[in-house]
C-alpha cells in the first residue's frame, strides 16, 4: 500500500452481539467462544510493504508478549525471505500484498503461490489489496482480504474481500498516530464484539508514507496483554479461519460412561486450509476430578474458568480433528442415573446388601466398590439372573465409598455411608 490511492471512509461502529454464538449445531451444554478462549473481542496488527524493522524490531516485541503479527508481502519489493521464514517459524503469517504491488492487481493464484514456494508450510491464506483498491475475486483464492475503510469488523463479516483495517502511523486519510487512538481499537473490539485490524506499513522510522513508533506499538500490546482475557490479539488469517470455523461448527456428545465423554467437532470446510483450533467450553460436574483433554489421542490445551461463579472445562479443538475424549477422573459424588425405564433407581442399598435394578441394566453387570481417593475395594461379576451383592464380608478403611455398575452400555453410580 501506498500514498496515493488510499481510501477510507468514517469509522463505523456495529450493534453489540453475544460473546457465545450458537454455530452450526452445537449440542448443549457445549458453547462454541465467538473468539478464542471467550474473549469478548478480536484484534489484529497487519504491515504492508516489507520494511525492514517489521522484521528486526516488530517480530521481537510481538514475540515477547506471545502475539502474532501478519506480514502482507509484495515481492517486487525485495522481501528478506529468509527474515519472513524465521517470522512464519514463531508463529506470524506471510500474507500477499500481490507481486507487483500494482493498482487494482489481481494476480491472487500467482503471489499465493510465490509466498508458498518462498515460506515452506505457509498456506498464505490472506491478502491485502494494493492501495485499498479492491477488484474483486480474491476469496475465490484467499480466506480473506483486507481493505481499509475504518474499524471495526462484525462478529461475522458480510464479505470476507472487505475486511475493514484502521491505518497506523500517520495522519493522512484519517490515520491514528497516538496510544490513545491505538488503545481504542482494542476497546471497540472488546465493546462491541468484533474484530478491529491494525494496518501498519513501516516502523520506528523506516518508511516515509507511515511507520508507527516502536514506544507506540510497544505500549498498545502491553494494553492488550493487560486485557488479553477479553481480546484475542492473533493473525488476520487465523481470526479468518476462526470465525468461518466457528460460524460452521458441529460439537455433540459421541459417547460417555462414568469417566469419560468422548465429542465430536466437525464443520464442512476443506481441513487443508481450516485447521485452527476453536474454543469450546463445558460445566464442570460436582463428580470430576481433575480432568483432561485429548484430540486424536494426543493432549490438547485445556483450562477451568469460572464463569458467573460455576467452574468450566475450557478446551481447543480442531475441526474434524478426531475424536475429543475429556477424562473426568473418578466420580467421588452421587451420580444417580434415575428413570431409565420408569422410575426407579438403578442401585439401592438394603441393610449391608446392594440390589441391583434388573430392569435398568441387561446381561451380564459388573460392580464395583472404591473409596473416595479411587482405590479398588472389591470387585464383582454378576449374571444377568442374579442381582444382590452382599456386603459383610468386605472391609472398609473409611465411611464412605462408592459403588459403579455397568452392563457395558448403561453405568450408575451410587454414593454409600457406612
Amino acid at each position: 500500500m501506498k500514498t496515493n490511492l488510499l481510501r477510507y471512509r468514517s469509522l463505523l461502529i456495529i450493534a453489540a452481539i453475544t460473546w457465545v454464538v450458537s454455530a452450526g449445531s452445537v449440542e448443549k451444554p457445549f458453547e462454541v467462544g465467538t473468539w478464542a478462549n471467550f474473549c469478548k473481542g478480536a484484534v489484529s496488527h497487519t504491515f504492508d510493504d516489507n520494511t525492514s524493522n517489521q522484521l528486526s524490531k516488530a517480530v521481537p516485541l510481538f514475540n515477547e508478549k506471545g502475539f502474532h503479527m501478519t506480514i502482507f508481502t509484495a515481492q517486487s519489493f525485495n522481501p528478506d525471505w529468509n527474515g519472513l521464514k524465521k517470522a512464519f517459524e514463531q508463529g506470524h503469517e506471510i500474507g500477499s500484498h500481490s507481486i507487483q504491488h500494482n493498482s487494482m492487481a489481481t494476480d491472487y493464484a500467482a503471489s499465493q503461490k510465490a509466498i508458498q514456494d518462498k515460506v515452506p508450510g505457509e498456506k498464505c491464506v490472506s491478502y491485502a489489496y494494493p492501495y485499498c483498491e479492491n477488484p474483486g475475486g480474491a476469496t475465490n483464492v484467499y480466506v480473506a482480504a483486507r481493505d481499509c475503510d475504518g474499524y471495526p469488523n462484525p462478529t461475522t463479516p458480510g464479505d470476507f474481500g472487505k475486511i475493514k483495517s484502521q491505518i497506523i502511523g500517520t495522519s493522512q486519510y484519517g490515520g491514528v498516530t497516538d496510544i490513545q487512538g491505538m488503545n481504542r481499537l482494542a476497546d471497540v473490539a472488546i465493546e462491541k464484539n468484533a474484530w478491529s485490524v491494525y494496518l501498519h506499513h513501516g516502523v520506528e522510522g523506516d518508511y516515509q508514507f507511515a511507520a508507527t513508533p516502536i514506544n507506540l506499538l510497544r505500549e498498545n500490546l502491553d494494553y492488550i496483554n493487560k486485557n488479553r482475557d477479553k481480546v484475542w490479539c492473533e493473525t488476520f488469517g487465523n481470526v479468518a479461519r476462526y470465525i468461518k470455523e466457528r460460524d460452521a461448527a458441529t460439537v455433540k456428545k459421541k459417547g460417555s460412561d462414568d469417566k469419560s465423554i468422548t465429542i465430536e467437532v466437525t464443520d464442512n470446510l476443506d481441513d487443508k486450509v481450516y485447521n485452527y483450533p476453536l474454543s469450546i467450553r463445558l460445566p464442570v460436574e460436582d463428580n470430576w476430578d481433575k480432568p483432561s483433554v485429548k484430540q486424536a489421542d494426543k493432549e490438547i490445551k485445556d483450562t477451568i474458568v469460572k464463569v458467573d461463579g460455576k467452574d468450566y472445562l475450557m478446551f481447543q479443538a480442531v475441526p474434524d480433528g478426531g475424536d475429543v475424549v475429556i477424562t473426568t477422573g473418578v466420580a467421588t459424588g452421587v451420580k444417580n442415573s434415575v428413570g431409565f425405564n420408569g422410575k426407579a433407581t438403578p442401585i439401592t442399598r438394603h441393610h449391608s446388601s446392594l440390589v441391583i435394578n434388573r430392569q435398568q441394566f441387561s446381561g451380564n453387570v459388573s460392580l464395583t466398590l472404591f473409596n473416595l481417593a479411587g482405590k479398588t475395594i472389591a470387585c464383582y461379576k454378576l449374571k444377568s439372573n442374579e442381582s444382590t451383592v452382599d456386603l459383610n464380608d468386605i472391609t472398609f478403611s473409611g465411611s464412605t465409598y462408592i459403588a459403579r455398575v455397568t452392563d457395558g452400555v448403561t453405568t450408575s453410580s451410587l454414593l454409600l455411608h457406612r
